[in-house]
């Protein structure tokens, strides 16, 4: 039992090791392995290096890392609520901003919005986002607004926040579970033996791989869940054989970096590496400003050939090469195609021409070409999707593909809606709900509804 952090500069040699441990670590063929990760596409992807390094993998199951915590809080017997979400607190704030008292007590946040729905239900959601970070991020905060606390009483921006999130609190605690309170929950359910029984009958180990974003909060719960059972951290590190975090101290370094592979700092660092790397230094001090037992283990990772324009720039990532160290690049490698950048007018356009370029890859390869080697990123999947339908579907030379980690509202408007519908009870009937509900545009053409100015 512990927690243990496994990293290399390799998401390959990832997935290879986590294969070892759920093969090495697993109770028997009847006990589920549970990994966390973040999105589909990866699930998709790690199933494949799973099968190909087990020969067979069956009897997984991929979570996200909530899920974990509402998995755990309902099998120590928490009540049956439904776990906040960004859409259900958008429109309690929607229906607390305009609630008379407010509006009198901090009137410059109301002259925003007042007698103008579209401002107020855009306030609402930006302060949905928001309100969700406080929970991840700063949990003291609305943890000591519910008791009228604040933090810095003499500033504005706090009072009406606070104020906010009180009226929000008293509503949202009689239909929704908040994820501070799960947390503590747990934390208390944890110190009966019984329930240290069930964690282990139910979870022998959970497995959490290429997290990019991970918060204090989230390091507590699990380093509290490491008590009981085995929790493997797998994560990247660009450049794990060199010291190029900003915040080194000398206790640090010689918590990261063993001797077997320590290296001088060079004091100048490689500029791509600092700017690419903040949320990789900011979730490893964590852990190593924590006091927890970690298994910190170097991998083998992959040895760049050093050949085109982007091997060469990833060699100087992973040695951390500052400018006077880094590869020589000739003119003839700028044009050798390893990094291709296209300026577009528009997301339709960037579709268009990435399948140009994929085409005329497929036609100009020697060998055959397979579209499961290939995984394609985008900032906003929601925003590209009916993009890449309307051109791949209708392109002359068909390329098979699947689209990872659209919300179920842009997959199936109906499926949205049966679902919203389902999740209505005498205990949750309300206006807040019931407006959620209507604005859906398919339930509006089905009855006739087109005054939704509420």
């Amino acid at each position: 039992m512990g927690l243990f952090l496994k990293v290399s500069n390799s998401i390959q040699s990832l997935a290879k090791q986590l294969a070892v441990d759920s093969y090495t670590n697993q109770n028997d063929v009847f006990s589920t392995l549970y990994i966390a990760t973040q999105t589909k596409g990866m699930n998709n992807w790690l199933k494949l290096e799973l099968a190909a390094n087990m020969g067979i993998i069956a009897n997984y199951k991929f979570i996200k890392p909530n899920d974990v915590v509402s998995q755990i809080y309902y099998l120590f017997g928490g009540e049956r609520k439904q776990l906040l979400n960004n859409e259900n607190l958008k429109w309690i704030l929607y229906s607390v901003l305009n609630e008379d008292d407010f509006k009198l007590n901090f009137p410059t946040v109301a002259d925003y919005y007042i007698d103008n729905d579209e401002k107020r239900i855009g306030l609402a959601a930006k302060l949905a986002d928001l309100f969700d970070q406080y929970q991840v991020y700063r949990p003291e905060y609305p943890i000591l607004w519910e008791v009228d606390v604040l933090l810095n009483e003499n500033e504005f921006e706090e009072k009406w926040q606070a104020a906010l999130w009180k009226k929000v609190y008293e509503k949202l605690n009689e239909e929704f579970l908040l994820r501070v309170n799960v947390e503590m929950f747990i934390e208390d359910a944890l110190k009966i033996e019984e329930n240290q029984v069930l964690l282990k009958e139910k979870f022998s180990q959970i497995n959490l791989f290429g997290l990019s974003i991970f918060t204090q909060s989230h390091l507590v719960f699990y380093k509290g869940l490491s008590n009981y059972i085995d929790v493997n951290f797998y994560m990247l590190d660009p450049a794990y054989k060199h010291q190029w975090f900003e915040k080194d101290t000398e206790a640090l370094i010689k918590k990261r970096y063993p001797l077997s592979v320590r290296a001088k700092s060079k004091g100048e660092n490689n500029i791509l590496l600092n700017n690419w790397g903040t949320l990789i230094q900011n979730t490893f001090q964590l852990f190593l400003n924590e006091d927890v037992t970690i298994e910190y283990l170097h991998l083998d990772g992959k040895t760049v050939k050093n050949k085109t324009l982007l091997e060469k720039i990833q060699e100087d990532i992973s040695s951390n090469a500052s400018k006077a160290e880094r590869n020589s690049i000739v003119k003839k490698e700028l044009s050798d195609g390893s990094i291709t950048i296209n300026a577009c007018y528009t997301p339709v356009r960037e579709v268009e021409v990435f399948y140009n370029y994929l085409a005329a890859c497929i036609d100009k390869s020697s060998t055959p070409f397979s579209v499961r080697s290939m995984i394609v990123m985008v900032s906003d999947i929601n925003l590209y999707a009916p993009y890449i339908k309307a051109v791949f579907d209708n392109a002359p030379y068909k390329i098979p593909y699947t689209i990872a980690d659209q919300s179920i509202e842009e997959i199936s408007p109906i499926l949205a809606a049966l679902t919203d519908l389902m999740k209505l009870s005498n205990d949750n009937f309300t206006s807040e709900n019931l407006v959620q509900l209507v604005d859906n545009k398919l339930i509006q053409a089905r009855f006739g509804i087109t005054n939704t100015s509420w």
